[in-house]
């Protein structure tokens, strides 16, 4: 990330004939993936802030929220920004939020939450199921395209069924299907199977 940086990256890519994606038109926070190799990308975006830390702070879970100089990462450096303890929670498989307005700013996060869980084995510890529970009714809030893109994302990883108990505690399952016992029953026949 960095002052116009998708610009640069777009720049960059044309020039050394990489492909380059547009991930995120937004003014302001616009964000691309150049395409380096066959396994190999870069996301870039724009600096939301004055400054690193600033942006750090506007991202959804701690192992998010972390980041590097690229002169430290192009030296191989291991200097980590890290002010959210990500790497502890890495370490110890959580998906934690940060502090803040994290789910009311944009509720699909409480979507992303349970696919990071389910595509990295990683649990969702206590506070952050304590908020999912207390916002999930701003679900209704985004558009459906998008409620629906997470969702489907997450129904694709292998470890989706152990999570559709704690998202039907959280009451997630109900937000999503308000009028739809049966989906919700067929979610959990496919997860006592």
């Amino acid at each position: 990330t960095g002052k116009n940086a998708a610009e640069l990256a777009s720049s960059f890519a044309h020039a050394s004939s990489h492909t380059c994606v547009l991930l995120d038109n937004t003014p302001g926070r616009k964000t691309v993936r150049v395409i380096l190799h066959k396994n190999q990308h870069l996301d870039v975006t724009d600096l939301q802030g004055e400054n690193i830390e600033t942006d750090l702070s506007q991202r959804d879970f701690t192992i998010n929220a972390m980041g590097q100089e690229l002169s430290d990462f192009l030296s191989k450096g291991k200097n980590i920004l890290d002010p959210y303890a990500g790497q502890k929670d890495l370490k110890n498989c959580k998906i934690r939020v940060l502090e803040g307005p994290i789910f009311q700013s944009d509720p699909v996060r409480i979507l992303r939450a349970f696919r990071f869980a389910a595509t990295l084995g990683f649990a969702i510890e206590t506070t952050t199921l304590e908020k999912i529970a207390l916002y999930k009714s701003h679900l209704t809030k985004p558009a459906q395209e998008r409620v629906w893109h997470e969702l489907s994302l997450f129904l694709k990883t292998p470890n989706t069924l152990p999570l559709l108990k704690v998202m039907h505690d959280c009451g997630v399952l109900t937000c999503l299907f308000p009028h739809d016992n049966d989906i919700q029953g067929e979610l959990f026949d496919l997860y006592q199977n």
